[in-house]
């Protein structure tokens, strides 16, 4: 099942979104009825989201302006639906962060084929990329973005952030992390391991009341919510 959100004032006016996005077509369609704002990041975290749906006409703020609050809590794919036919504003909202643009008043089939390549392009990604929060680690690039700034990471630092990703919401020891990320023929002491979480922690922005990866007193750490 893809869970998709389309974010809409009214509901009302949700009638054909909601005709072509059903439960027999894998689609589970729930609605956000405001624009983007600091609540939306907790309803992201709730909720599965493969895929966010944008009616631009239905809400107060432009289409740019709201992909832009968009990307600041999450890579999830953002589809625009419009009546504004204006080639500039099409391309001020692909420049902001959008992935696709359909404009009203839409066929039915077009708009689930584009929902459908969209989701595509997604899983292929999934195997590309791991993200969490507001961090997306390339894979292929070796490279770790916060907030979709490049942040420099040395190597062992990159390894050492792919495997708390890898690993989400699980205790990880101080020896499993010198087995897979250092080599057991490494000499490397906990206070070394300590340390390189430290910059870690440091690159990401950690602090005191929100940790990205958390102490777990006596046993080791943890990457979760």
């Amino acid at each position: 099942m893809n869970h998709i959100l389309l974010i809409k004032n009214e509901r009302s006016k949700a009638k054909k979104l909601v005709s072509c996005l059903t439960v027999d077509r894998g689609f589970d369609l729930r609605l956000y009825d405001e624009s983007p704002d600091d609540d939306f990041a907790i309803e992201l975290s709730r909720n599965k989201t493969d895929l966010i749906i944008l009616d631009w006409d239905d809400l107060s703020r432009s289409g740019p302006e709201i992909c832009q609050t968009l990307r600041e809590f999450t890579q999830i794919p953002i589809v625009i639906i419009t009546d504004n036919i204006s080639t500039d504003s099409c391309v001020d909202a692909l420049r902001a962060g959008a992935d696709d643009f359909i404009r009203k008043p839409f066929v039915k089939i077009e708009l689930i084929e584009r929902v459908r390549a969209l989701l595509r392009r997604r899983n292929r990604q999934d195997n590309t990329y791991l993200i969490f929060k507001d961090l997306m680690l390339d894979q292929q690039k070796k490279t770790v973005s916060l907030n979709n700034h490049l942040v420099p990471f040395s190597q062992r630092e990159y390894d050492l952030l792919y495997y708390f990703m890898s690993n989400l919401n699980t205790i990880v020891t101080r020896d499993m992390l010198m087995e897979k990320v250092w080599g057991y023929d490494t000499a490397v002491t906990d206070n070394v391991i300590d340390r390189y979480i430290s910059y870690v922690r440091k690159k990401i922005g950690c602090h005191k009341d929100n940790r990205y990866i958390k102490t777990v007193h006596g046993r080791g750490y943890i990457m979760s919510e």
